[in-house]
């Protein structure tokens, strides 16, 4: 405000004191100001309502104490009443309200939206001096406002409240009159009550101010500012269940809660309807469903009368969009002056900017779009429906399949929503609209469940983090139950198939899935890199880590040769992690690297695999075999979040190191089992439950026989390799290390040699075949063999940055490696003197199956006799088999046979058998 414009003040009026004219009578009340002035200042409220219904939120934000409360909203939502009935309360106890409507500025005085604030100040300060006139009753006791600090400090000394009511479009320049005011203010207060916004938003740079009006503002508590707009100002379920009591209605929160929804919270509109439920209770009726629906549509009704027909009909057409820009105004509404009717709503608050993919659009408030589209609806189904398909249309012209989709559910056109996600599904993945994805799964909650087609359900399933439980074949949806079969297959549907097949285990039908459809003729690129993503995480699972690392290394070459930057960060991180987990680690890192050097995997692809960065961090930490090291990555977040993602094996496998490395492989192998229990990778065997070794991925089935072999428990060690696919290389170098353990170099070295010259093979098992190789030479006494094979071994360890391969062996054939290896080899593998713990001796003892049968019910406290009666052999046969446990365990009594079994794992539910005959 310009001083300029303010009279100067006459120092015969105004005292040095500052002494307001409210002070200037004797009869004052209890608040300081004298009650006669309270009570005119009263006259000026506007009327009460009959029934008062109380405002929390309003009342909340008017107790803040801020030097200025603005309330935006259209009339309806009852803010005029709630700080009519706050002011009373202030007056009641002496505190002086002001309240002046802007109607007072005079229509010939000039427009304060179009001009510069100066007159604006002066209107404020022609209706402020008029009001004080009209409330101390003597034109002569009244010093005029002749400028901002002048207001302020009134206020301030009085404490007093200036209420400025009735603000819109004509009178914007009031509220920036009144933001000058405020910043000033100590003690004194403003609120405004508008349906206009500001020029320049609602806090601005105090530069303006003098540094002594800086510093005296910067004394105030509590907020600077509140704004009030129409989300807030709408009456809750809380407000309304409580009004409906006070009324005597009985209503559920349930109820009070679809009625405020349908109503966008409008004042008018809930109080109205909790007025009819009142009448109809008068009547002998409970408040029902169909009752409240009911006084819904009449009080809806009602309030669309009270506006103008283009705005009403703009709102309607507008609803079927859940945002929207300029553009699209055009294809959703045949309303005259379309902008100028945005323009309006967004002064109310009705509308907001919003930030969208393509740029900066336009949204309706959630609550009130929810109560429009259900008038539109109802009221003009042709033509929300017609609206809405016309716009998708634009919107898939754009570009924009988020939008499009989500007009098509909102239509309820299923074969057009299924041909769009056919035609735009690598749209939404590829990453340049991250939130697409998550608007999508909101909009198909919003919307009846025939309007979804099985093409959208299938796509939002595959793009989530798995649940935790492996789904079920049968659970899996239509398009993912099986691959595509005849003509050239579906890049959606194989793409939800091998997603599908490998989340119920079934990792071999996924890669076949993928195979096929690799070879048929090539699709678009994104399509390409999308489905060598999932079927490379399919290929990790296996334990194909050559093809997991190919299928990655193509989504990387496929999404850059269409300008998918984000797919292809995908790739590459995805990449690392295969050489990481094939313990190539300056390969991994070279592929992280690249990872980085792009932009961030689209936010899905974060959510399914988590953070493969951090996995690969860990998996090197393990690598290392620095055991402190390792526990720190067990423990990083990376691995502990992995447990609700694809990859979740990768978490697992990074904690069987480490138990292995911190010499807690128990505790490793309760979790893992327990892991694998969570994840429904069990299957029963009498009273117990066991992993069903044939659906767990294979690295998990390779880290239990590791850890079984820490443990010493080379029978049950034995049991879980023998599920392990034939073909799988891993399988013959645990069979390698077993015979070892028993003794029979002659079979390890049959099982091994064969691997050293496989150059397919993965860095780490290539490294690990040279050295049980090295062992199995050494055991047979040829020691020059030994020194080559190991040399072998750590060259490539050497070359790849590795020596977790080496720490896999048992601490004395290590040591004893290291006596005669080379010098080279020797210096290279000198670390890993340090982190070599004690191991415990790996034992094998067999049990027929008929003993291990009576061996697991005496654990489980049977007698000789309900062991007999149980299996319908005679007593006798049981006391055979008995005594030929205690022989074969080397004791004489059932409790040191059940502590021998535990110590030799023959009571783990691995190597339980399921309750048959012993016979």
């Amino acid at each position: 405000m310009n001083d300029a414009f303010w009279n100067v003040p006459d120092p015969r009026l105004v005292s040095t004191t500052r002494r307001s004219a409210m002070h200037d009578n004797d009869d004052e009340a209890a608040g300081g100001a004298p009650a006669e002035m309270l009570r005119r200042a009263a006259t000026l409220f506007p009327p009460a309502p009959r029934r008062l219904h109380r405002r929390r939120g309003v009342e909340h934000a008017l107790r803040a104490g801020a030097p200025i409360t603005t309330l935006r909203a259209p009339r309806g939502y009852g803010a005029t009443t709630a700080v009519g009935a706050w002011a009373r309360g202030e007056v009641r106890r002496g505190a002086p309200v002001l309240w002046v409507s802007a109607h007072g500025v005079h229509p010939a005085s000039p427009t304060p939206h179009r001009t510069t604030p100066e007159p604006a100040a002066r209107a404020l300060a022609t209706m402020i001096d008029q009001t004080m006139t009209y409330v101390v009753g003597d034109a002569r006791s009244v010093a005029p406002t002749r400028s901002p600090q002048d207001l302020a400090a009134w206020l301030d000394d009085e404490g007093a409240v200036l209420v400025v009511d009735d603000l819109g479009p004509a009178t914007r320049g009031l509220l920036d009159a009144l933001d000058d005011i405020s910043r000033r203010l100590h003690r004194g207060r403003v609120v405004a009550i508008t349906s206009a916004r500001r020029r320049h938003g609602l806090l601005r740079s105090d530069d303006r101010l003098a540094h002594d009006d800086r510093t005296h503002a910067a004394h105030r508590d509590g907020p600077s500012a509140v704004e009030l707009t129409l989300d807030d100002l709408a009456v809750t379920a809380e407000e309304a269940v409580e009004a409906a009591k006070v009324m005597g209605v009985d209503l559920d929160d349930e109820l009070a809660e679809d009625l405020t929804t349908h109503l966008a919270g409008l004042a008018g509109g809930v109080y109205g309807a909790v007025d009819d439920l009142a009448r109809a209770a008068a009547r002998g009726q409970d408040a029902t469903e169909d009752l409240v629906l009911s006084a819904v549509q009449r009080q809806r009704t009602n309030a669309l009368k009270g506006l103008p027909r283009d705005v009403v009909e703009f709102l309607l057409d507008v609803s079927v969009a859940v945002d929207f820009d300029l553009l699209d105004l055009v294809a959703l509404t045949s309303v005259s002056r379309p902008r100028e009717q945005l323009a309006l709503l967004r002064d109310v608050g009705a509308v907001d900017r919003v930030m969208r993919a393509g740029g900066v659009g336009y949204a309706l408030r959630p609550r009130l779009r929810t109560a429009l589209v259900d008038v539109a609806r109802r009221r003009y189904p042709g033509r929300f429906r017609d609206r809405a398909l016309t716009a998708a249309t634009a919107r898939v012209a754009r570009g924009d399949a988020r939008g499009a989709l989500q007009l098509e559910l909102e239509a309820g056109d299923t074969a057009r929503v299924d041909a769009t996600v056919s035609r735009t599904w690598t749209q939404l993945l590829d990453g340049h609209d991250d939130h697409a994805l998550d608007a999508l799964r909101s909009k198909t909650t919003q919307v009846p469940p025939t309007h979804v087609p099985s093409s959208l359900v299938d796509l939002l399933g595959t793009t989530r983090a798995p649940l935790g439980l492996v789904e079920r074949p049968t659970d899996l949806a239509s398009g993912q139950q099986a691959a595509p079969t005849g003509g050239a297959p579906d890049a959606l549907a194989t793409f939800a198939a091998i997603t599908g097949l490998r989340r119920a285990a079934r990792r071999e039908d996924a890669l076949a899935t993928a195979r096929a459809w690799f070879a048929t003729p090539s699709a678009e690129p994104a399509a390409t890199a999308l489905v060598a993503l999932q079927a490379s995480v399919s290929a990790l699972e296996h334990w194909r880590l050559g093809e997991a690392s190919g299928l990655a290394q193509r989504a990387h070459r496929e999404a850059l040769s269409a300008g998918l930057l984000r797919l292809a960060a995908a790739g590459a991180g995805l990449t690392a992690l295969a050489e990481a987990l094939g313990e190539d680690l300056r390969g991994a890192r070279a592929w992280l690297d690249e990872a980085e050097a792009l932009p961030r995997a689209p936010r899905w692809w974060r959510s399914v695999v988590g953070d493969v960065k951090g996995l690969v961090d860990a998996l090197e930490a393990v690598a290392s075999v620095d055991p402190v090291q390792a526990e720190r990555a067990a423990e990083s977040a990376a691995v502990r979040d992995s447990a609700c993602t694809d990859l979740w094996f990768v978490g697992l496998h990074v904690e069987a190191g480490a138990g292995v490395l911190c010499g807690r492989p128990m505790s490793a192998v309760d979790h893992l089992r327990s892991s694998l229990a969570r994840r429904g990778l069990v299957r029963r065997r009498g009273a117990s439950q066991a992993p069903d070794l044939r659906r767990t991925p294979v690295i998990v089935t390779v880290d239990l026989v590791r850890l079984y072999l820490a443990l010493g428990h080379g029978t049950t060690a034995t049991t879980v390799k023998t599920a392990l696919p034939p073909e799988c290389p891993l399988r013959l170098i645990l069979r390698a290390r077993l015979a070892l353990a028993r003794g029979d170099a002659a079979v390890a070295l049959r099982s091994a040699t064969p691997l050293t010259s496989m150059d397919a093979l993965p860095v780490g098992q290539r490294t690990e075949a040279h050295v049980v190789v090295a062992e199995a030479l050494h055991a047979s006494g040829d020691e020059e063999g030994a020194r080559a094979e190991l040399a072998r071994g750590a060259s490539f360890a050497r070359r790849h940055g590795s020596l977790l391969a080496f720490r896999r062996s048992a601490p004395a054939s290590l040591i004893a490696l290291l006596e005669i290896a080379d010098s080279a080899t020797r210096d290279h593998l000198v670390a890993l003197d340090h982190t070599t713990a004690p191991a415990a001796d790996v034992e094998f003892t067999h049990l027929p199956e008929r003993q291990l049968l009576v061996l697991q019910a005496l654990a489980d406290g049977k007698t000789a006799p309900e062991i007999a009666q149980a299996f319908f052999v005679s007593h006798n046969t049981v006391k055979t088999q008995v005594r030929e446990i205690y022989r074969r365990l080397d004791v004489h009594d059932r409790a040191s046979a059940i502590r021998r079994a535990r110590e030799l794992g023959l009571l783990d539910p691995i190597n339980r058998r399921p309750p048959t005959s012993p016979r």
